[in-house]
C-alpha cells in the first residue's frame, strides 16, 4: 500500500533511508514523533515501519517537521510565475465596479431561503454589500464582497 503522494514529498529530502535501517516518523499508536525501524521501502521512501517503543507496525508517516518542510517547499513552488493567462480583477475592485453598474439597483436583504440571480444586489449581515456573479448550483451562488468572493447558500426555503 504505497502512498505515491508521500514518495514525490519526501524523496528529494536529504536522508537517505534503507531498510532495516532507522527513521523518525508519527507512530500511529503512541501518538508522537519517535525513531523507528524500516521494514519495507518503495523508490527510495519507507513504506513500512516498526516503532522502537511500542513495537507497533504501521503506514509510515513523516514526522511533523518534515511536513511542514514539504508544506513551505510547495509554498515556495506555487508562489512563483504562473501562466500569463489574464486574472479576474481582485475581489475589491470587481466589487467596486458591479456596483457602479448597478447602481440604482434596490438591495435585497440576505436570507437563506431567498433565490438569487445575476448581478442581485444583496445586503448580508455579517459580510455587507455584495454582488450576485455566479450561479453555481441551485442552491449556491458565488457573491463578490468589498473583503473577497464566497460562495452563499441561497434557495432552502419551500
Amino acid at each position: 500500500m504505497y502512498d505515491e503522494e508521500v514518495g514525490q514529498e519526501y524523496r528529494g529530502m536529504a536522508t537517505q533511508f534503507t531498510t532495516g535501517g532507522n527513521c523518525d516518523a508519527w507512530c500511529t499508536k503512541c501518538k508522537l514523533d519517535l525513531a523507528h525501524t524500516i521494514h519495507a521501502m518503495v523508490d527510495g521512501v519507507p513504506v513500512k515501519v516498526e516503532c522502537n517503543t511500542c513495537h507497533g507496525i504501521h503506514k509510515y508517516r513523516p514526522t511533523a517537521e518534515m511536513r511542514a518542510a514539504a508544506k513551505a517547499s510547495r509554498a515556495r513552488r506555487s508562489s512563483g510565475s504562473r501562466s500569463s493567462a489574464p486574472k479576474a480583477p481582485p475581489a475589491p475592485t470587481l466589487w467596486r465596479q458591479s456596483l457602479e453598474r448597478l447602481q440604482g439597483v434596490e438591495q435585497q436583504r440576505y436570507n437563506v431561503k431567498e433565490s438569487f440571480e445575476v448581478d442581485h444586489v444583496i445586503d448580508h449581515p455579517k459580510f455587507g454589500i455584495g454582488v450576485v456573479v455566479k450561479i453555481l448550483e441551485p442552491t449556491r451562488a458565488r457573491v463578490v464582497f468589498q473583503d473577497e468572493e464566497r460562495t452563499m447558500v441561497m434557495g432552502l426555503g419551500r
